[in-house]
């Protein structure tokens, strides 16, 4: 569940910082400036979370494409062919982030 905690900053005047606890999902959380624009990111992150179309994108910046593919040749037999296809793939895209 979404909660709002109001953050009064000297400088900056108030701010609004939001925080989504659900069983099974780390912790999210966001700072906004309008309790409106807060209560709203709450609502879609919920819906979002509950239909299964959210997904942090941190985890994804830790990995490369190579690294997915060596830990699928760990896991899986492949056949001679097969590998000069994910040789080239690995040398394609080796080292973007998935």
């Amino acid at each position: 569940m979404g909660h709002i905690r109001e953050r009064n900053l000297k400088e900056d005047g108030v701010r609004y910082q939001c925080e989504i606890r659900m069983k099974g999902h780390p912790l999210i959380s966001a700072t906004f400036d309008r309790k409106t624009d807060a209560r709203t990111w709450i609502q879609k992150t919920e819906t979002e979370i509950r239909c299964g179309r959210y997904q942090l994108h941190s985890g994804s910046n830790r990995h490369t494409f190579k690294e997915a593919i060596e830990r699928y040749e760990q896991e899986q037999k492949i056949a001679g062919w097969k590998k000069s296809h994910i040789n080239w793939w690995m040398e394609e895209l080796g080292p973007l982030y998935l």
